[in-house]
């Protein structure tokens, strides 16, 4: 099993595709999207995850603020809790990094446990899953683990021949001939 948890700054981007590129031979590879959890994974689980990681009172404080940030709709009223806005606050790149810590408490964790013998390799809000004729995934326990983990995406699949699937930084992820994954620059041709 190959787990890529990219959180540190540094060659965190080539790290991400290096382990993609040593996956080994694949039959499949399974791409979620989670950036649409930061509406639904509820605060009282980041706060949780959060205060456990962080242990500095202010910096808790900070952290909590951010998240109780209120959502100001055209007229002015405030829409926190209502129309779907009950998770993390989309505010650039601070989101980004508490949907990672929470991702990495919870998907990378469970998924191993759910799905003993499937490598997966993660990179901010993006999963990519890889079988081979040995390993199956069945879709539909894969959304169960995101419904219990308050976690939204779509799984999207390819297979050797299919058109490629998008990944971080312009590039695309396809499965050659042989079942080796590969990684290139995005062009017109690669959809």
């Amino acid at each position: 099993m190959v787990v890529c948890q990219c959180s540190r700054l540094e060659d965190m981007v080539s790290s991400f595709y290096y382990n993609m590129k040593v996956i080994g031979k694949v039959n499949r590879v399974y791409k979620i999207d989670l950036l649409l959890s930061l509406k639904t994974i509820p605060i009282r689980v980041v706060e949780d995850k959060i205060m456990n990681l962080v242990g500095d009172k202010n910096v808790y404080h900070l952290l909590w603020s951010f998240l109780h940030l209120p959502i100001i709709d055209q007229n002015g009223n405030n829409r926190k809790g209502t129309m779907g806005f009950t998770g993390i606050p989309a505010v650039g790149e601070i989101s980004k990094v508490i949907l990672n810590i929470i991702l990495s408490e919870t998907f990378d964790r469970e998924f191993p446990k759910w799905f003993p013998g499937i490598r997966f390799c993660r990179f901010r809000n993006s999963v990519f899953i890889f079988t081979n004729e040995k390993v199956i995934l069945d879709e539909k326990p894969l959304y169960m683990l995101l419904g219990e983990q308050s976690l939204v995406g779509k799984i999207e699949s390819i297979g050797s021949g299919d058109e490629a699937l998008m990944c971080y930084n312009d590039k695309v992820v396809f499965v050659d001939s042989d079942g080796v994954v590969q990684l290139c620059e995005r062009t017109e041709d690669s959809f």
